[in-house]
């Protein structure tokens, strides 16, 4: 992990809020990986959620896309995933969340193309944002503002679960193109089944990599190391995660009825 160029990068991201929003901005919380240790900058992003007290303008919002358009050259390759939401969203926690502004690398072409259509587009519920709040919840870093109990409140759990199953409904689908988002996002969503507790990618396949069926540990053992950029993906046994993946589907599918 670069430590120098990460806490570079967070400084500019909060230089940017508090330049732009100014009193309306009440703070700035780090989820994701960073947030539980398990970041590595060639293949994580860098996540945060900005809380403020009522909603942007359409020239706040242009600007901040702009300003954080400029950090990319900064950023890990995977880049930066931002979330604007409104305090009084948040006690009690919405869901889905609403949010005033996103930001994320899978957006870029849509800036280019016309980013005043963008700012204006881009509003509305996200499921994603109650695992985002878990995660600030359990294991956030404050990077501005008040203590995070000060703002937030913990999810309820049928909402958590309901927002897991909205990303991971069509993993037996997707396991083939995306195996180790695939067998690690499992991994995490039955360690919160199973022991109620919040854990990152790399944590959650550590924990099953100890209690596997042994037809599993070469799986998972690859799977951390593409994970960590340690091995290519082309060593993850496809058809094996497959198989992986549908045995936790049904074990998560069993466990939320």
């Amino acid at each position: 992990m670069r430590k120098n160029d990460i806490q570079e990068l967070l400084n500019e991201i909060c230089i940017i809020f508090q330049n732009e929003l100014g009193e309306n901005l009440l703070g700035i919380y780090l989820h994701g990986s960073l947030a539980t240790g398990s970041f590595i900058w060639e293949n994580s992003d860098v996540d945060f959620l900005v809380v403020v007290e009522h909603s942007l303008t359409q020239i706040e919002k242009i600007r901040i896309i702009q300003s954080l358009y400029t950090l990319l050259p900064q950023a890990p390759p995977k880049g930066l995933e931002m979330s604007i939401v409104l305090k009084s969203c948040l006690k009690p926690c919405d869901y889905p969340v609403p949010y005033e502004l996103h930001f994320s690398n899978m957006h870029i072409q849509a800036i280019h193309d016309n980013i005043e259509k963008y700012c204006d587009n881009m509003q509305g519920r996200d499921e994603d944002l109650t695992a985002h709040i878990m995660v600030i919840w359990h294991r956030g870093i404050n990077l501005y503002g008040p203590d995070i109990q000060q703002l937030f409140e913990e999810p309820r759990r049928e909402d958590y679960l309901d927002s897991i199953w909205f990303d991971i409904q069509d993993y037996e689908n997707k396991v083939l193109e995306r195996p180790v988002d695939a067998v690690l996002n499992l991994c995490r969503t039955l360690a919160y089944l199973d022991e109620n507790i919040i854990l990152s990618k790399r944590e959650s396949g550590e924990r099953v990599l100890t209690v596997c069926h042994p037809m599993y540990q070469t799986l998972l053992e690859d799977t951390l190391s593409v994970y960590k950029g340690e091995r290519l993906e082309a060593v993850i046994d496809r058809q094996l995660a497959k198989r992986f993946v549908e045995e936790q589907m049904r074990q998560i599918r069993e466990k939320i009825r």
